[in-house]
């Protein structure tokens, strides 16, 4: 193969003030070791440093090379089949059979560059790939894997297991006195592929030297004095709209070229090159240091470093054209993979700058399309990571954001990129600091991936672990961590760690925030299963300490005191110990009465009054105590109220309830007890008695006395001089404050204006009946009161009747059976 090769430009890269002699690097050798005997670790920039200078002055001589073009010699005959032929293209191709070829092809567009308004007739054409088949069955097991293993991947350090090789079409270059070169419209082209291959068939022509540029790099591949006849050739050239192919004039025959697309099956395809062993121990040795540094805790050491790709390198750019950056990737790779193996995460993405509404860049990044490149027994969630990172300003070499960039003039200046491929490198032991911004992502893995497959024990209490240790803030719901985990309680394989990793949660600032107010059933629950089938002997301390905390921490709160009664109430109806609650009745009584802490309202009272009735000998006091302050606060309220909804709302809604609910638990525990002892004796509290008396007689005083007379303004303004005489009856009972209630008889044909009359009135009650005995007539009753009032007196008059059904008598025998019918349910 003949080839005028350019190396490429040193001023391409930004690495150039890092550029040191041998001796140089001896020196820097010597420093690694310096700095991995000493017992505190080097700040983090100066790791960085280290690294930068490691990665940028030990690369090869030689980059590895992007296009190609060799003989293959002879190969076997693929044996192509055109559709519409009854038989295969015989090789080498000749006249005849590009004649063939010919009457089924479509034209192949390429560009030949002349002077402009001179037109050629096409002096190319293809069969597409749906159009034709290779009828040789060893063609593709033992041809294309040949081309993988000894061609494509040696020449351009490309790892042939990793590359597929898809058939694009068949081509036949006619004579021509032009050179012509290849153009791909991009509708046509595969997004995957890198590179297209081209082999070249056994054909009989003159010509057809190829030369391949990218910028300033020119390869020339002359193979025109090869024998074409027999032997086949391949090039290799790399899809980009920088680089063009052109081949030189044809003649004397017709050149056949089947071509394939080359696409990568991995991103990390491309990091195979050949490397010096000295430069991965020196990067090695870095990756010590970072490691002592972040196990130390060491001040600046941060759990990722972000190292961008070179300046000359754009997104969407074809990587075979930038072998600076294939260099940096494998060097990244191979030691990872030969000296830390299992020890660090390598991920290639695409960085972009976060920037606030002022358009200030800040120290956080966005990272999007973070694709794991070396491959390690891990579990899929970081296979690819697509969510943000923050704070990935660590990286070795300034600020990526600036570029370096030549002009047309050749002045090297410096521009602001908004995407910027990177590599991102994350010792294993910190994996999970990549997901601190998809929180729900995460628990969503734990609940579908880890938490149902036995052999994902490990794994899962890792991450649970690094939810509830990191030192970062990290959003989550604690108590659906904490139903996620109650799944694994039947293993008994775990027991230890389940016990473990459930007092860390109860420990968490986040349990401790989210434990009030329990918003559904299923929250009570996962508590009381928690209770009844945990192996932690220790739980109900645990739960009574997080009780405790949280009361403490709003021990004002009129609300966390309003879920605690809750929280204790539906325990207590459910198979969960009964030490257990009069140890939290306990704790949520002495912060109630602790001093200074303002008294709950009533209905709080009241749902705890009936709470303490449970164990009523236990609380006395507190109950005695609670009864007054209820009984106190109604008072306060009659006096500061006119409204009787307000006090007829109370007693319907709570008091009376929580008295029903108390009586019917005294007669309960007298049922058993007078089976027990047969004594048919009941003894109510007094401070039941005073709550109950003061109740009913509150009621009785509204249902006693007649509901507050309204006046009514302007009766003159609508009731003129010459009223008629109905009006004038209607003018005199609305002016009257003494009458409540009145019935009028209406003709009528006087109907329609009475009521016209009467509905610019409220309140008013109006109740019209037809006169049987006389049909011209209407009977009308008007009360002053509105529908509301009259609704708030029934309600009176039936709550009366319902506290006056219990009968606070001594004898069992005289009590009604409140126990057949529950009218009422608890208001907790």
């Amino acid at each position: 193969m003949n080839s005028d090769e350019e190396e490429f430009d040193d001023d391409t890269t930004d690495y150039d003030e890092f550029d040191t002699t041998d001796e140089d690097t001896d020196d820097d050798d010597d420093d690694d070791d310096d700095h991995g005997s000493t017992s505190q670790p080097i700040h983090f920039r100066e790791c960085l440093r280290l690294l930068d200078a490691a990665l940028s002055t030990n690369n090869p001589p030689v980059l590895p090379r992007w296009c190609a073009s060799e003989q293959i010699g002879t190969i076997d005959d693929p044996m192509l089949l055109i559709n519409g032929h009854q038989r295969s293209l015989s090789l080498p191709l000749d006249k005849r059979e590009a004649r063939r070829f010919i009457r089924k092809a479509v034209p192949f567009d390429m560009k030949i560059d002349i002077v402009d308004g001179i037109s050629f007739l096409p002096s190319s054409c293809q069969i597409p790939v749906n159009s034709f088949n290779i009828l040789n069955t060893q063609w593709q097991t033992k041809i294309e894997s040949y081309l993988k293993r000894s061609c494509i991947g040696p020449s351009l350090e490309l790892d042939p297991n990793q590359i597929e090789l898809k058939i694009s079409n068949l081509v036949l270059l006619e004579p021509c006195q032009f050179p012509r070169q290849f153009i791909w419209s991009k509708d046509e082209q595969n997004p995957l592929t890198i590179a297209k291959l081209f082999l070249s068939l056994p054909s009989s022509y003159k010509g057809g030297k190829e030369t391949i540029i990218y910028h300033k790099e020119k390869h020339i591949f002359d193979l025109s004095e090869k024998n074409s006849i027999k032997s086949s050739f391949y090039t290799i050239v790399p899809t980009s709209n920088e680089c063009k192919h052109e081949i030189d004039y044809i003649s004397d025959g017709y050149k056949l070229i089947l071509i394939y697309d080359i696409i990568p099956l991995t991103s990390k395809i491309f990091y195979n090159v050949n490397i010096n062993e000295t430069t991965m121990i020196r990067v090695a040795k870095i990756f010590d240091t970072w490691i002592n540094g972040l196990e130390q805790d060491y001040h600046g050491y941060s759990t990722k470093i972000i190292i961008p790709f070179s300046d000359t390198y754009r997104l969407g750019n074809n990587l075979l054209l930038h072998g600076f950056d294939r260099v940096i990737g494998t060097i990244l790779r191979r030691t990872i993979e030969q000296y830390h193996s299992d020890k660090f995460l390598l991920y290639q993405g695409v960085i972009q700058p976060n920037r606030s509404n002022d358009g200030t860049i800040h120290a956080c990044r966005l990272l999007t399309d973070l694709n794991l490149i070396v491959p390690i027994k891990i579990n899929e969630l970081f296979d690819k990571i697509d969510l943000c990172l923050g704070n990935c300003n660590e990286t070795y070499s300034g600020n990526i954001f600036l570029r370096k960039t030549r002009t047309e003039q050749g002045n090297l200046i410096s521009i602001e990129e908004f995407n910027v491929p990177i590599w991102c490198l994350v010792p294993i032991d910190h994996k999970y600091d990549l997901l601190i911004d998809n929180i729900p992502r995460v628990l969503t893995y734990l609940e579908q991936n880890l938490i149902p497959y036995h052999h994902h024990r490990h794994e899962t209490f890792l991450l649970i672990d690094w939810l509830l240790t990191s030192p970062k803030k990290i959003n989550f719901t604690a108590k659906l961590l904490l139903r996620q985990l109650l799944r694994l309680i039947s293993d008994n394989t775990i027991t230890y760690d389940l016990i473990i990793t459930i007092r860390q949660l109860f420990e968490h600032k986040k349990f401790l925030e989210q434990f009030f107010p329990m918003n559904n059933k299923q929250e009570y629950d996962d508590i009381i299963y928690l209770l009844n089938y945990s192996k932690d002997t220790k739980i109900q301390l645990y739960l009574h300490q997080i009780f405790r905390t949280v009361l403490k921490r709003r021990s004002r709160d009129t609300d966390r005191i309003r879920d605690a009664i809750k929280f204790i109430g539906i325990l207590s109806t459910r198979n969960v110990n009964s030490n257990f609650i009069l140890v939290l009745i306990h704790e949520l009584l002495s912060n109630i009465f602790k001093p200074n802490n303002p008294m709950p309202s009533i209905t709080d009272l009241a749902n705890l009054l009936a709470l303490l009735s449970l164990s009523v000998d236990s609380f006395e006091s507190s109950c005695q105590i609670i009864s007054q302050q209820i009984i106190r606060q109604m008072k306060i309220t009659t006096i500061t109220t006119t409204n009787t909804s307000t006090i007829t709302n109370l007693l319907r809604t709570v008091l009376v309830p929580t008295l029903i609910q108390i009586y019917r638990h005294f007669i309960n525990e007298n049922q058993i007890l007078r089976k027990r002892k047969r004594d048919s004796m009941i003894n109510f509290p007094s401070w039941f008695l005073s709550l109950y008396q003061t109740c009913l007689s509150l009621l009785n005083s509204y249902c006693n006395s007649l509901p507050p007379i309204p006046t009514y303004d302007n009766l003159s303004n609508i009731f003129d001089s010459h009223c008629c005489p109905i009006c004038k009856q209607l003018f005199i009972f609305l002016q009257n404050t003494k009458t409540l209630e009145q019935t009028f008889i209406i003709p009528k044909d006087k109907i329609d204006h009475f009521n016209m009359i009467v509905n610019k009135f409220n309140p008013l009650i109006i109740v019209t009946k037809s006169m049987m005995s006389d049909k011209e007539n209407h009977q009308i009753n008007i009360i002053k009161m509105s529908t509301y009032d009259e609704e708030i007196c029934r309600e009176n008059n039936l709550l009366r009747s319902l506290l006056s059904h219990i009968q606070l008598s001594s004898h069992w025998e005289d009590q009604p059976d409140m126990t057949r019918k529950k009218r009422f349910k608890s208001s907790i």
